[in-house]
């Protein structure tokens, strides 16, 4: 049994952030996959402005996205190929990104996306991954 705080449970709990494999094909070589980002959610380019606070101008999906969009949609990506891993199947995944859900106010993960509240959802997951370690 492993004492609170040990070094192996910190361990544990310090990978728990990233998923161990992406498993949705949200990322090439560590970057995401805008794209298939959005399209999992069904985000649309107002959306994705909106909750990465950028100019829906500057909503694009190429080595010229500005650096705050492609860290919010690393954050996005990591929190969908975590839920994927939970689950391990990617249409219990989103169906759980579609469920209002009581640990968020019975709102949808999506919609926590939309308000631009990621590490608030990142957050949650990470601490349910860990609670049902």
């Amino acid at each position: 049994m492993k004492m609170a705080g040990s070094r192996g449970e910190i361990m544990d709990g310090l990978f728990t952030s990233i998923p161990r494999r992406d498993r949705l094909g949200l990322f090439d070589d560590g970057n995401p996959k805008g794209t298939a980002i959005v399209a999992f959610l069904e985000l649309r380019n107002q959306d994705v402005a909106k909750a990465a606070n950028v100019a829906r101008s500057s909503v694009r999906y190429d080595l010229r996205m500005p650096d705050v969009l492609k860290d919010w949609l690393l954050q996005v990506g990591t929190a969908i190929d975590l839920v994927a891993e939970f689950f391990d199947d990617s249409k219990k995944a989103s169906l759980w990104f579609r469920t209002p859900n009581p640990l968020l106010g019975n709102i949808t993960p999506i919609e926590m996306i939309r308000m631009g509240r990621i590490k608030k959802l990142l957050n949650v997951i990470q601490t349910a991954i860990e609670e049902n370690r």
